[in-house]
C-alpha cells in the first residue's frame, strides 16, 4: 500500500527506464500520480523536473488496494528523462512497495523484482494490433537466481570453507590421512553444487534476456563484475581437482610446485574471489540489505578467525622441536622456516613410518606429533562447522524471503 508502477525500458531492465507510479502520502490516503526516471547507471530512481505530460485523471486507495487512471503525452517533454512511447520499448509490470511518501519524491526500492513483457512493443501502434495480448512472461528468473545464489553459498561457504580449513589446520592433529579424505569429500560435493549453481544462472536467463541466457550488462558494471568473476572462479575450481588427479608423489622433487599451485594460488584465489561475488550478488539480489551486512561481517569475522588460528599454529610451531616443526607449520611458511623430513620421517598420509610391512600388514597407524595441538584443532574446527551452518541456514532464509 506504498506505490505501484509501470514502467518502459530501452535494455530490459530497471534501468533507462521511464516509470510511472501511482504514490500514497505519507499521512492519509492521498495517492499521487508521478513521472520517475531510472537513470543509465546507478541504482536510483529520480522523479522528473516538470512533471510535463502526465495528467491525473482519478485516483483511490481502499482496502489495502491503490487505483489510478492517467495518461501520458506521447513523444518526449523532459529531455534525458521521458522515452518516446512511440518506440519499441521493454514494458515494465509489478512493481510495487510498501513504503509510502510525499508526491514530490522519487520511489523507493521495490519490495519485489518486477516482471517484464515477453518482446519489445510499440505502445501506439501495437495496442490496436495487439492490445490486452501483451503479457509479462511467466518465466520464474528470480526463483532461479535466488536457487543459484543459495547453492553457491553453499558451495563455497560451506562445502569448499570447511574442506580449506581441514587442510589449513588439521593434518596435525590427522596424520594418517583422515584430514584428505575430508577435504576431498567435502571439494567434490562443492564442485558438483558449485557447477550446478552456475547452470541456474544461465537457465534463470533465458528468456528475461535479449540474447538467451546471457546476463544483461548494466552501465554500472555491476552485473558484468558478476558475470566476469562467476567465469573466473568455475574455470579455477573445475582445473583444481584435475590437477590434484595428476600431482607427483609426495616426495617427488616437484611436489612443491604443486602444493603451491593447487593450495595457494588457485585454491585460495578461488574461495576470495567466490567470497567476493557472493557479496556482489546478494547486493544485485536486493541492494545493501540484511543479508548483504550478514554477509560482509561473517566475512570479516573469518578473517580475523583465520588470522588468529594462524598466529597460534606458528608460535605453537616455533616452540615445538626443530624435527617436529615442518609439521606443525602451515603450509606457507613451511618451506622458509624448516626444513623438510629425513627419509625416515613422514607428513603425508601414503607414507608408512616405522618398520617394514608385508604386502598382508597394514602399516602402523600414526600418531600426531607431542606438541600438535589436537584439543585446539577440534575446538576450533566444532566452532567454525557450527558458526558457518548457522550463518549459512541464516542467508538463505533471507534470500528465500526477498
Amino acid at each position: 500500500d506504498g506505490w505501484v508502477a509501470i514502467g518502459f525500458s530501452t535494455s530490459k531492465s530497471m534501468y533507462d527506464a521511464d516509470v510511472f507510479a501511482c504514490k500514497r502520502e505519507s499521512t492519509g490516503d492521498t495517492v499521487n500520480v508521478i513521472d520517475t526516471w531510472n537513470p543509465s547507471s546507478g541504482r536510483t530512481n529520480n522523479i522528473d523536473n516538470t512533471q510535463s505530460g502526465i495528467c491525473q485523471h482519478s485516483t483511490e486507495y481502499s482496502e489495502g488496494r491503490i487505483k489510478c487512471t492517467f495518461s501520458r503525452y506521447i513523444d518526449v517533454l523532459d529531455i534525458d528523462q521521458d522515452l518516446n512511447l512511440n518506440t519499441t520499448l521493454w514494458q515494465i509490470y509489478d512493481a510495487v512497495s510498501d513504503s509510502r511518501g510525499s508526491g514530490s519524491a522519487s520511489l523507493s526500492k521495490h519490495s519485489r523484482t518486477p516482471v517484464t513483457s515477453d518482446d519489445r512493443y510499440n505502445l501506439v501502434i501495437d495496442a490496436l494490433t495487439v492490445g490486452r495480448n501483451i503479457t509479462p512472461t511467466d518465466w520464474p528468473r528470480d526463483e532461479l537466481i535466488k536457487t543459484h545464489g543459495i547453492l553457491m553459498i553453499t558451495a563455497w561457504i560451506l562445502l569448499a570453507g570447511t574442506g580449506i580449513f581441514f587442510a589449513s589446520w588439521m593434518k596435525p592433529t590427522l596424520p594418517n590421512g583422515e584430514w584428505f579424505q575430508v577435504h576431498r569429500a567435502f571439494m567434490i560435493a562443492s564442485l558438483f553444487t558449485g557447477v550446478v549453481g552456475f547452470v541456474f544462472a544461465f537457465i534463470a536467463n533465458a528468456k528475461n534476456t535479449e540474447v538467451a541466457g546471457i546476463i544483461n550488462f548494466n552501465p554500472d558494471g555491476v552485473n558484468t563484475t558478476h558475470f566476469a568473476f562467476g567465469w573466473i572462479i568455475i574455470v579455477l575450481q573445475i582445473a583444481n581437482p584435475i590437477i590434484a588427479i595428476f600431482r607427483c608423489s609426495p616426495k617427488g622433487e616437484r611436489r612443491w610446485i604443486f602444493n603451491l599451485l593447487h593450495g595457494h594460488f588457485i585454491g585460495i584465489a578461488a574461495e576470495i574471489l567466490a567470497i567476493t561475488n557472493i557479496s556482489i550478488g546478494l547486493y544485485l539480489i536486493n541492494g545493501f540489505s540484511t543479508a548483504f551486512w550478514l554477509f560482509i561481517v561473517f566475512d570479516v569475522s573469518l578473517l580475523a578467525f583465520q588470522g588468529f588460528l594462524f598466529i597460534v599454529y606458528t608460535i605453537n610451531a616455533f616452540r615445538a622441536p626443530e624435527q617436529d616443526r615442518h609439521v606443525l607449520l602451515h603450509s606457507t611458511l613451511r618451506s622458509t622456516f624448516s626444513s623438510p623430513p629425513t627419509s625416515g620421517e613422514s607428513v603425508e598420509m601414503s607414507d608408512v613410518k616405522g618398520k617394514e610391512t608385508t604386502k598382508s600388514e597394514k602399516p602402523a597407524k600414526k600418531k600426531p606429533v607431542k606438541d600438535a595441538p589436537v584439543v585446539f584443532s577440534w575446538i576450533s574446527a566444532s566452532l567454525y562447522m557450527v558458526i558457518v551452518t548457522v550463518i549459512v541456514v541464516i542467508l538463505i532464509v533471507l534470500i528465500a524471503l526477498i
